[in-house]
């Protein structure tokens, strides 16, 4: 698991009787997604209450960043925009980068 998890940390402060959330943070994000797959119905992870949420990669996190200022113009324009993960999409249509 070395190579495949680069941090792992918990959010908020201790507090008793309460659980902390935690971010696992993948080297790739093929790791995450394999990982993501095999864990999101597995039974164990159901019988434990443990439910999993996307947090996206930095690289991800950068495309993002980079696809918002085309987002927002679409979405002023009065054009269909949504996210579908890390991957914009303007009335349907994927958005390119750069």
């Amino acid at each position: 698991m070395e190579s495949v998890v680069d941090t792992v940390h918990r959010i908020g402060r201790k507090e008793e009787g309460r659980d902390r959330q935690i971010i696992i943070q993948f080297t790739m994000r093929f790791h995450r997604d394999s990982i993501w797959k095999l864990s999101k119905n597995s039974k164990i992870c159901k019988d434990l209450g443990i439910h999993f949420k996307q947090d996206f990669c930095k690289a991800d996190r950068e495309a993002r960043a980079a696809a918002w200022p085309k987002m927002e113009q679409a979405r002023a324009a009065g054009q269909n925009v949504y996210y579908r993960g890390h991957v914009g999409y303007i009335n349907g249509n994927r958005v390119i980068l750069g």
